[in-house]
């Protein structure tokens, strides 16, 4: 007897579920990821997905993704590796220009840099 598509539903999503505490296993901290799976039929077809990210940001970084290879379908790969290292390098700027920026407006803690005797 085949499944229905109930089952077939409940059994897609606990595989993706099973997936994605793979794929946030092995990925460095701080990467978010969206699996989207989906079928296709003249019936209309299914879709599901799975993200350890917020959802607003899982959504914003998909359309995003779709725009670029809906833009650049004739690019290839290269161009959007090329272009993710270009926004890493502008991240990493980004967040070491915060960072210093943050520590500058910190108080020193130390005390007034003089050293301290007792009497």
């Amino acid at each position: 007897m085949a499944d229905s598509p109930i089952q077939r539903h409940r059994q897609t999503e606990e595989r993706l579920q099973g997936l994605a505490r793979h794929v946030e296993g092995v990925l460095p901290d701080g990467v978010c990821f969206a699996l989207v799976c989906f079928t296709t039929g003249e019936h209309g077809g299914y879709s599901a997905y799975v993200s350890n990210g917020e959802r607003a940001d899982m959504i914003s970084a998909l359309r995003e993704a779709a725009d670029r290879m809906h833009a650049k379908s004739d690019s290839g790969p290269a161009a959007d590796i090329e272009e993710l290292h270009s926004r890493l390098s502008r991240h990493d700027r980004r967040a070491a220009t915060s960072k210093a920026k943050a520590q500058r407006r910190r108080p020193d803690r130390g005390g007034s840099g003089r050293e301290h005797t007792p009497k």
